[in-house]
């Protein structure tokens, strides 16, 4: 009976483990955001770079994220929840991206 029961649990946390809603990261797909680098992400850039990462960070918790800095000239955000759009980028440029953080 307690090896049943253990079963049960275990299937249980199984269950709630894959319910669980992942976060990624990435450049998000903005519309009219129109970066000629990456695509449809929102652009990003000036001398004060201050200024640039607190754009990001706006448009990055508009759209879901937690945060979201200027990364290579777009706006590149952090947690974002699974069901916002990312423009597709090599993995080695996010992994700068999110390293650079």
């Amino acid at each position: 009976m307690v090896k049943s029961e253990m079963k049960l649990v275990i299937f249980s946390l199984f269950l709630l483990l894959i319910g669980v809603e992942s976060l990624k990261n990435g450049y998000p797909v903005i519309e009219g955001g129109g970066s000629p680098d990456y695509g449809e992400s929102a652009e990003c850039g000036s001398e004060d770079s201050n200024s640039a990462d607190n754009f990001c960070n706006d448009i990055c918790t508009n759209v879901g994220g937690k945060s979201g800095d200027c990364c290579l000239g777009s706006c590149f955000c952090f947690d974002l929840p699974d069901e916002q759009k990312t423009v597709e980028v090599m993995d080695r440029t996010k992994e700068y991206c999110e390293f650079v953080e």
